[in-house]
């Protein structure tokens, strides 16, 4: 024999059962079971399969063709197990031994001879083996999922939020600040873990609910007349959940203006006019960032017609030496005129740019040189509302 068949042979972890209501193929069948270490199951119709399979354990069941005229009763009996084994399906119009197709997970050609059995066999069993590999690949990746929720939760309960001001240089104060969110989790570090294990989970709306949470503690902490930006992800436009959100954020809707992060998938979202809308009756206006990075924002502005514009980093970098930054930006701060939206400059970092934006006209600044993201509300030196 050869080492093929002989691995064919060795007998398989868990039951594998056959079925064939096909006498004539019942010998064949009888020999491919007792090459795969299993066993020949008598059924001649789907009720004598339910009733067989409701008192054995089988994990791979090879049925034969000649059962397809009654596929869909077949497949009922399968989908009302608890713990449905995988099908290989054989039939004598398959291409090739064992091709995945659903709903019968394989096909594969009747064996009518011995050394047909033999390969058949061999298939069968590299494929039981592959299997068994992709479930416990499954497996392992829904234990390591768990874990990641695990830790999303409590780095979610340990978070915190650090408050960057945004500045206007002809009232010489902060007129609001940005809540961003921190975590100090041992493997969660930083916000930007937290936000990759969201999105890996599917959970970026709980991070939302969390920060808006956290948003509402600290309100009361905040300077009477400065606004509040939070960001909002634009998938958590795409149902009623922020609108309907039982946390108390609206009752601080009049001082919050919700900055939408990546707006790309805004335009697919439908209804998306009145869901903005509907935010804005509750109070709340609308921002959006990135300005001037690219088509997207720009289509963006005239979707959602936001209160405000971010101006996007890339442009504020080096202003002051660049003739050209500094003329896209005045073209922003046009259009933005036009359609009744103020601009933030984020992401300044030097007196240079600093200087560079104040002449274009620019008045609402954001960035380090201004003041660092902190625990607190604190006032940027020179900006506490006197000339």
């Amino acid at each position: 024999m050869s080492h093929q068949a002989q691995r064919a042979t060795q007998p398989t972890e868990r039951p594998i059962a056959l079925v064939s209501p096909s006498s004539e193929r019942e010998p064949l069948f009888a020999r491919l079971a007792a090459a795969l270490g299993g066993q020949l199951v008598e059924a001649r119709s789907p009720d004598e399969l339910r009733r067989w399979l409701d008192a054995n354990e089988c994990v791979v069941l090879v049925v034969d063709e000649s059962f397809s005229v009654e596929r869909e009763s077949v497949r009922s009996v399968l989908e009302a197990l608890e713990d449905r084994p995988t099908v290989l399906a054989l039939s004598e119009r398959a291409p090739e031994v064992l091709r995945q197709r659903d709903p019968w997970t394989f096909e594969g050609r009747t064996p009518d001879n011995e050394l047909a059995i033999r390969l058949l066999a061999a298939s069968i069993e590299r494929k039981i083996l592959s299997l068994r590999a992709i479930s416990v690949h499954d497996s392992q990746t829904r234990v390591r999922m768990s874990l990641k929720d695990m830790l999303l939760d409590e780095a979610l309960e340990r978070c915190t939020l650090a408050f960057q001001p945004v500045v206007s240089i002809r009232e010489r104060r902060a007129v609001a600040y940005e809540a961003l969110l921190r975590s100090a989790h041992p493997k969660l570090t930083g916000p930007l873990a937290v936000l990759d294990a969201a999105f890996e989970l599917g959970r970026i709306r709980d991070v939302g609910a969390r920060v808006r949470q956290l948003v509402c503690d600290s309100t009361a902490h905040a300077p009477p007349d400065v606004d509040l930006f939070v960001n909002v992800h634009a998938s958590e436009l795409e149902d009623d959940s922020l609108i309907e959100t039982a946390d108390n954020l609206h009752e601080f809707s009049k001082r919050v203006v919700l900055e939408i992060t990546e707006q790309a998938s805004l335009a697919s979202i439908p209804d998306i006019s009145a869901k903005i809308s509907r935010l804005r009756k509750l109070g709340y206006r609308i921002a959006v960032d990135d300005l001037g990075a690219g088509y997207a924002a720009l289509s963006v502005l005239a979707l959602i017609e936001p209160e405000v514009v971010k101006v996007d980093m890339s442009l504020v970098r080096a202003v002051d030496a660049s003739a050209v930054k500094r003329r896209v930006i005045r073209s922003i701060l046009t259009l933005a005129q036009d359609v009744g939206a103020s601009v933030v400059c984020e992401g300044v970092e030097t007196e240079g740019e600093y200087r560079a934006l104040e002449e274009i006209g620019c008045d609402l600044l954001q960035g380090y040189y201004l003041a660092k993201p902190a625990a607190g509300f604190t006032v940027p030196l020179g900006f506490d509302g006197r000339s």
